[in-house]
């Protein structure tokens, strides 16, 4: 996955390696970030990381994310 964010002053690009799309990672930063989660989201949480993880092999650089702002900052998240 990556983070990139274009704007008058700075570039910045993020990458986030793949194996950090785990539900166990993900479950654990939300319990640490306080987030209220319910039962069905946990039980769907490790279908919905394999899921995103098959289809990436699928589908690189898919955009999920694409923004552009007033100020001409450009901000977008690809698989």
């Amino acid at each position: 996955m990556k983070v990139l964010v274009k704007s008058q002053e700075d570039n910045i690009r993020i990458w986030i390696p793949n194996f950090l799309i785990n539900s166990r990672i993900l479950r654990f930063i939300l319990r640490k970030a306080n987030v209220a989660v319910d039962d069905n989201f946990r039980r769907v949480l490790p279908k919905l990381c394999l899921t995103l993880k098959k289809f990436r092999r699928h589908h690189k650089r898919f955009v999920l994310v694409e923004v552009i702002t007033l100020k001409k900052e450009h901000i977008k998240i690809t698989l």
